[in-house]
């Protein structure tokens, strides 16, 4: 038997216990210049560290000392990888904080669009940072040992 009564107006309802889709967020960086950085211990991938952001303007004005307010931070591995971060489908901007030992940092924002159920990678390949070192070389006369000039 109904207990549905004719001629009334009934309100059902719905609810939906589905958790919201998410998609994610992993960086891969490379060397611009691996016959430089492969193998030599003054470089490393590993300990790069990218703040994902909601806004262009919060990305643009972030840096290592003041991270603002990202939605995630990802740092490299040995092989210039990230985890994954997972965050609900939108526009976002990832951008480099810290660049990892032996590079320059890349200092522009990239806009990405996360998909619900997606993984999408954002590629940063940064430059080698060349180590020059000054040196001051003085000039020095054989037979009195005086100083003649300098030379840089």
């Amino acid at each position: 038997a109904s207990d549905l009564m004719e001629g009334r107006i009934y309100f059902i309802a719905v609810t939906d216990n589905q958790p919201p889709l998410k998609g994610s967020v992993q960086v891969i960086k490379t060397s611009a210049n691996t016959s430089v950085t492969s193998g030599n211990s003054c470089y490393s991938l590993e300990g790069a560290v990218f703040g994902i952001y909601a806004s262009q303007a919060e990305a643009n004005a972030a840096t290592d000392a003041n991270r603002g307010n990202p939605v995630a931070i990802l740092t490299t591995k040995a092989d210039g990888t990230t985890d994954p971060a997972e965050l609900s489908p939108g526009k976002y901007y990832v951008k480099e904080l810290a660049a990892p030992k032996g590079f320059t940092l890349e200092n522009t924002a990239k806009p990405i669009d996360v998909v619900a159920d997606t993984t999408t990678t954002v590629n940063f390949t940064d430059v080698p940072g060349m180590d020059p070192v000054g040196i001051l070389l003085r000039k020095l006369d054989q037979q009195t040992g005086s100083e003649v000039g300098h030379v840089a």
